[in-house]
C-alpha cells in the first residue's frame, strides 16, 4: 500500500495523522466494530471476524491510507485507491477469506457472511446505475463517534482529496448509506450518482445507499 502521501503532522488537541500500520490492524478492527455496530447484532466473536473481514477487503485494494491518533488510539481512518497506483499484496484477500471461514462455524455467523453477500450485490447494482469510468474510490472514511465534530473527518477526509490530486485522477466514487455517512457528504457537494433502498435482514434494518462521485479535473 502506497504511504508515502499520507499526513504526518501533528495537530490540535494532540491528534496526529500518519500511514495505517500492521500493528494498527487490531484497533482498526474495533473501530469499525463500534462505528458499524457489529457488536450490536452478533456475539463477540462473530463481530470480530466481520470487522476483519470488511478491513481486509478493503485492504486488498487499497493504496493510500491515513488514521488519526489521539492519546495512542486511533479514532479515525481513511483508506482510498487510485487507478494510477501498483495494487497491495493479494495476502489481504487470503485473511478476508480465512475470518469470513470462520464466520461459517455457527448459524449467527452465517447470516453475517450472507449480509455482506447482500452488501456486495448492492454495491454492483449501484455501480450499474451510474454509467461512468472512474480512477479511484474513497473506499473508507470512518471516525469515532467520541471524536467526530472535531474536524478528524475532513481532515481525513482531505488527505485523501490530496492524494488523489498528486496521482492527477479525474475523479473518484464511494458508497455510502443512511446509517451515519452520507450527510459528511452532501455537505461536501459530492454529486449522488445513485440510490438504492433494501431490507437487510442481519440488522434488522431497511437501509438506503448512495453512490457518490467528484470530480477533480
Amino acid at each position: 500500500m502506497n504511504t508515502q502521501h499520507t499526513e504526518t503532522n501533528l495537530s490540535s488537541d494532540s491528534i496526529y495523522y500518519r500511514p495505517l500500520e500492521k500493528s494498527d490492524y487490531k484497533s482498526v478492527a474495533d473501530l469499525l466494530t463500534t462505528v458499524w455496530g457489529f457488536d450490536q447484532v452478533a456475539s463477540k466473536w462473530n463481530a470480530r471476524q466481520m470487522a476483519y473481514v470488511f478491513l481486509h477487503d478493503l485492504l486488498h485494494v487499497a493504496t493510500f491510507s491515513s488514521v488519526a491518533v489521539q492519546n495512542d488510539t486511533i479514532v479515525g481512518i481513511v483508506l482510498g485507491r487510485s487507478k494510477a497506483d501498483s495494487q497491495p499484496p493479494k495476502l489481504f484477500n487470503l485473511k478476508k477469506q480465512f475470518h469470513h471461514f470462520l464466520l461459517l462455524f455457527n448459524q449467527e455467523g452465517k447470516e453475517a457472511a450472507l449480509s455482506f453477500k447482500r452488501q456486495k450485490q448492492v454495491n454492483e447494482g449501484l455501480y450499474s446505475q451510474t454509467k461512468r469510468a472512474f480512477e479511484g474510490k474513497l473506499q473508507l472514511l470512518a471516525v469515532n463517534p467520541s471524536a467526530r465534530k472535531s474536524g478528524i473527518g475532513t481532515h481525513l477526509y482531505h488527505s485523501f482529496i490530496d492524494y488523489m490530486n498528486e496521482k492527477q485522477a479525474a475523479n473518484f466514487y464511494l458508497f455510502a448509506d443512511n446509517r451515519l455517512s452520507y450527510e459528511f457528504f452532501e455537505k461536501k457537494q459530492l454529486k449522488r450518482e445513485a440510490i438504492i433502498t433494501r431490507k437487510m435482514p442481519f440488522f434488522n434494518q431497511t437501509l438506503t445507499f448512495y453512490l457518490y462521485s467528484k470530480d477533480l479535473l
